[in-house]
């Protein structure tokens, strides 16, 4: 029989791998709100067309063909649904309504039932 002695591990004075060598403590000043950070305006983009029923769901976004993943003007299109376009854009998510949808919803007549008459 080997006899082993019992090994236990202690980091105490020993300094964590994974942080800087310098640490850095905010500076707060009394009285001073801190500033909010800048946000970024989304860039223009408009849906012309939606292609969602096939294989892989494509958009037409500014006059170009896009598909989920892509990158229009440093946007990435998340989803493409009948009802919209979900992009991320400054670690922000936006969801850009279908066109003809923002059409419905500003008409000022009642729409008519599909079906036969």
């Amino acid at each position: 029989i080997i006899v082993r002695p019992d090994l236990v591990y202690k980091s105490e004075r020993l300094r964590d791998p994974f942080q800087g060598y310098i640490e850095k403590s905010p500076v707060v000043v009394a009285g001073v709100p801190e500033p909010e950070p800048m946000q970024v305006p989304l860039p223009d983009l408009e849906i012309q067309g939606l292609f969602w029923g096939g294989s892989f769901p494509q958009a037409i976004i500014n006059n170009k063909v896009v598909k989920e993943a892509d990158m229009i003007q440093e946007v990435k299109i998340v989803s493409i649904t009948k009802e919209g376009v979900t992009v991320l854009f400054a670690n922000r998510e936006y969801k850009l309504s279908a066109p003809g949808l923002s059409n419905l919803k500003n008409s000022p007549e009642p729409q008519a039932q599909g079906g036969r008459p």
